[in-house]
């Protein structure tokens, strides 16, 4: 089983951060906020430091959280523009389906390249499709890269740390 390093779990307001290998993983159930959206920034940061050959992102906003805050998405633009912080691939997952899900879907994609993040980026509709994106782009880039199953493991794991006992 894929094992994994908590960073933050919030219970009550629907988010958690872990890091498994090279790859920060930020599950939310509500709207980001700025400080949660600092805290993966931190451990985003904090991960790169051991790992200098680059780091990946897998965001997933559940079905039925918001989009990030005017604050949170502040900060989710300065993350994509420094140059220090490591990212070599991201992506974000928006679970949901229907009409709603695809245009937020459509309306990121075209946001975050309007942003010029300094890495790739994706969004895709579930975590199975996003994990695969994320290790085929670490491994162009010759960074370290787990397998799919492993992330879509981990992210499983993350999962039941939000649910309540």
């Amino acid at each position: 089983m894929a094992t994994m390093d908590t960073v933050h779990v919030d219970v009550v307001g629907g988010h958690a951060i872990a890091r498994h290998g090279n790859v920060v993983i930020c599950i939310h159930r509500s709207e980001p906020s700025a400080p949660i959206v600092e805290r993966a920034f931190a451990a985003a940061n904090q991960l790169y430091m051991t790992q200098p050959s680059g780091i990946g992102l897998l965001v997933v906003l559940e079905a039925g959280a918001g989009t990030p805050d005017e604050k949170a998405r502040e900060v989710i633009t300065r993350w994509k523009r420094d140059q220090k912080a490591g990212l070599r691939a991201a992506v974000l997952v928006f679970e949901g389906s229907g009409f709603r899900a695809a245009l937020f879907r459509a309306v990121i994609l075209t946001l975050t390249r309007l942003g010029r993040p300094k890495y790739k980026d994706q969004v895709c509709s579930n975590v199975p499709e996003g994990a695969a994106w994320l290790t085929a782009e670490l491994m162009a880039c010759r960074a370290p890269a787990c397998p799919p199953n492993d992330l879509i493991a981990v992210v499983e794991q993350v999962r039941a740390q939000l649910n309540p006992s």
